[in-house]
């Protein structure tokens, strides 16, 4: 874990970046499990996404890879949010839904960058036969499981005692 962990009691303080697609999805879509994953989770667990400033594209179809003219949603702002993010967490899980039929090639990045830095992976994929079945994300995950639920337990656990 990294030296950013604090204490908060008997407890570890430790930040989660939810990593998972975001292109062709709508907003609703990427926040949804992100949200059931803060119900799941105890207190002391804080989230970093990537939908942070992203707000504004709460009504439409789809969320755009990248807005010209957006200086924190271009590219390479997008990168450089990501990637400090990552670093900066204690752990990463990222959800590959059933109905996802194309690789994310961002979360594909992300989980990269979490092994490079020593994070705990944790993969939430419910059909092992999909895009996201590759033996780079079988073997740079801690843990592979079939649930949001599952993987907050997971959380709940690296995170309990210090």
């Amino acid at each position: 874990m990294s030296a950013m962990i604090s204490t908060f009691g008997s407890r570890a303080m430790g930040r989660v970046y939810l990593a998972g697609p975001m292109a062709t999805r709508t907003y609703g879509e990427c926040i949804d499990w992100r949200d059931k994953m803060r119900e799941l989770c105890e207190t002391h667990i804080r989230f970093l996404s990537p939908l942070r400033g992203l707000e504004y594209f709460m009504e439409d179809e789809e969320l755009p890879l990248e807005v010209d003219g957006d200086i924190m949603n271009r590219g390479a702002a997008i990168i450089a949010k990501c990637r400090m993010d990552v670093r900066r967490a204690d752990a990463v899980v990222a959800h590959f839904p059933d109905e996802n039929e194309r690789t994310s090639i961002g979360s594909m990045v992300e989980i990269g960058w979490a092994d490079m830095l020593q994070k705990p992976v944790i993969v939430i994929r419910s059909d092992k036969e999909k895009a996201h079945a590759h033996p780079f994300v079988e073997h740079l995950a801690g843990w592979t499981v079939d649930s949001i639920e599952e993987a907050a337990a997971v959380l709940n656990v690296l995170f309990d005692e210090v």
